[in-house]
């Protein structure tokens, strides 16, 4: 898998709330994988992968 991920988008007309478009797909596809990886005891604590950077960039 790469270790980064470039996207381009087009919102729907009235729709700017990429945060929460972008946390749906981050979520759908973190429980469509297996669990296999490391996860530190802060990440375990707020539920999150370890496939993941805690934050994303915006241009």
């Amino acid at each position: 898998m790469p270790d980064h991920l470039h996207c381009i988008w087009t919102l729907p007309p009235n729709d700017g709330d990429f945060s929460v478009i972008w946390n749906m797909l981050k979520g759908r596809f973190s429980r469509a994988i297996d669990r296999g990886e490391r996860i530190s005891k802060s990440r375990q604590k707020r539920r999150e992968r370890g496939i993941w950077k805690r934050r994303f960039g915006r241009i």
